[in-house]
């Protein structure tokens, strides 16, 4: 059990081994605020990145090196606010939920010792409006926004408009294949929502909770599995790495991120079992914790495993243009102007889109 509170502490952008270093942080107002304060500071290492790479290309021009930092820096910077996403809101809704009480004492649901008529209680409750509003819903009404207005006019966008619009809105949709980029990144969006509501306004003792989240797990590993939302091979490329290992085919996001889905919903409902059986918590606990790392162990290896067969992939391409077999595929340089493949922006039958950089082959 401790095990487990260390790493869901990690999970939940907690940080205990350094509470003795730095207590002030580890207050309930310290904590809130650490975790708020956390997409700025990464959205504020973007944008210096971004500025140093502006000045190194005024130094040292180069046609392409911005519109590909420029990718990149939206890419990271909606990774930062999409990752602290889930955190944030659950901790915001649990700050935010309807005080209890007992004989006329009023205190908060998820942090009982704090009373509601305290100063520590006035200072979460300010930051848990600010939070509610400015990026519980801000961050998802901004995402949605933008894709109601401008996605729908990408199809009818010349070239160059098209991709322009994909160099800072692309990271929102370029993983996913054309019938799901339109939809698909709200639809996680509303995943974490429903989630972080499920966790932080329903009581942990409530078999409801349970429910609620193995129910949202399951129905999102369902569509995952029918929709097969991320980009995959085409048909030709199939054709042509038949002779590949079955694995290249099989470590996908499509195929992987269901199993993390499932094992998530069954851990939950494992948890839930420990905590009602006092005779057989220890064998729960590490039931839960020998799966999770397994398939920890195995999407670590996925993400190795594709790093290594990109790099291959690249020298093949390499080689092969040497010889003249790539001349009506353009790409993006990376940052230092060299002919190095990248996965976006690619053009395709006189047509810029994304593809994987296996389908330039």
């Amino acid at each position: 059990m401790a095990a487990q509170n260390y790493l869901s502490s990690y999970w939940n952008l907690y940080f205990p081994s350094i509470s003795c270093d730095l207590p002030s942080l580890f207050t309930p107002v310290g904590k809130f605020a650490f975790l708020l304060l956390l997409p700025v500071v990464c959205l504020a290492a973007v944008g210096l990145f971004f500025a140093v790479m502006w000045i190194i290309d005024k130094l040292r021009p180069n046609e392409r090196r911005m519109e590909n930092v420029h990718f990149k820096c939206c890419q990271l910077a909606f990774f930062c606010l999409n990752f602290s996403y889930f955190p944030i809101v659950k901790q915001t809704l649990s700050i935010l939920r309807p005080c209890h009480s007992d004989q006329n004492v009023f205190y908060m649901p998820n942090s009982p010792w704090i009373e509601c008529t305290s100063h520590t209680y006035r200072k979460l409750t300010a930051l848990g409006i600010f939070s509610a509003v400015f990026y519980v819903t801000g961050f998802p009404l901004i995402v949605i926004s933008l894709m109601i207005y401008f996605f729908p006019k990408r199809s009818s966008m010349s070239p160059e408009d098209r991709k322009r619009l994909d160099v800072w809105l692309g990271p929102v949709y370029v993983s996913y294949k054309p019938k799901c980029q339109s939809y698909f990144e709200v639809f996680m969006l509303l995943r974490r929502l429903i989630l972080a509501i499920a966790l932080s306004m329903i009581s942990s003792s409530s078999t409801l909770q349970t429910f609620v989240v193995w129910l949202v797990l399951m129905q999102s590993a369902i569509t995952h599995l029918n929709l097969q939302p991320y980009e995959g091979h085409s048909a030709a490329t199939a054709r042509k790495t038949r002779k590949r290992s079955i694995l290249e085919c099989t470590l996908t996001e499509n195929v992987i991120e269901p199993i993390v889905l499932v094992v998530l919903s069954m851990s939950f409902m494992v948890l839930r079992f420990a905590a009602m059986d006092n005779v057989n918590t220890n064998v729960f606990v590490y039931v839960v914790m020998i799966v999770n790392t397994c398939v920890l162990v195995v999407l670590v290896g996925a993400i190795f495993y594709r790093l290594i067969c990109k790099d291959e992939g690249r020298g093949n391409r390499s080689s092969g243009s040497e010889n003249g077999g790539y001349s009506d595929v353009s790409a993006i340089t990376d940052f230092d102007g060299s002919n190095e493949e990248r996965r976006h922006l690619l053009t395709v039958n006189s047509q810029l889109r994304y593809v994987p950089i296996e389908e330039a082959a």
